[in-house]
């Protein structure tokens, strides 16, 4: 059976992919992909923490087929968070945008997870809209599936 907890870890190593270069616009630190989700994450508020990405599981649906192998699908949320560095820095909504964008490239780029699950898709974003400006934060709802042999 495998375990949520690697499926994360996985999808942070996918996230490391975001580092400036290539088709990628924003440059996410290694640092600052967390494979979980809390405030003290979110409240650091230092500039060497921004962009940062969270992780965290939402739901999940296992079920058993006549082959007695399982069927799974994960609903994982990846939350984003980017801060305008200063006058000559573009609005921090511009830069949520790109990191969205740059997240969906992430996930096509591995949507098997090295083979950890049958496909992983990224099927809706919210962000806030310039709310929390001079940050920028977006909800990423992503689905994983796959098959545990029985």
């Amino acid at each position: 059976m495998k375990k949520i907890s690697d499926i994360r870890a996985a999808l942070a190593t996918a996230l490391a992919d975001i580092n400036g270069g290539g088709v990628f616009y924003t440059r996410l630190l290694p640092a600052n992909i967390h494979d979980t989700f809390s405030n003290k994450i979110m409240l650091k508020r230092e500039e060497r923490d921004y962009p940062k990405a969270c992780i965290t599981l939402e739901d999940g649906k296992f079920e058993k087929r006549p082959s007695n192998c399982v069927f799974t699908t994960l609903n994982l949320l990846v939350v984003l968070a980017v801060k305008n560095n200063g006058e000559r820095d573009i609005a921090a909504q511009i830069k949520i945008e790109k990191f969205v964008e740059d997240l969906e490239i992430a996930v096509n780029l591995n949507s098997t997870l090295g083979g950890l699950v049958e496909d992983l898709s990224l099927v809706d974003f919210e962000t806030d809209g310039g709310f929390t400006d001079p940050e920028g934060i977006a909800a990423c709802s992503l689905i994983a599936t796959y098959i545990d042999e029985g």
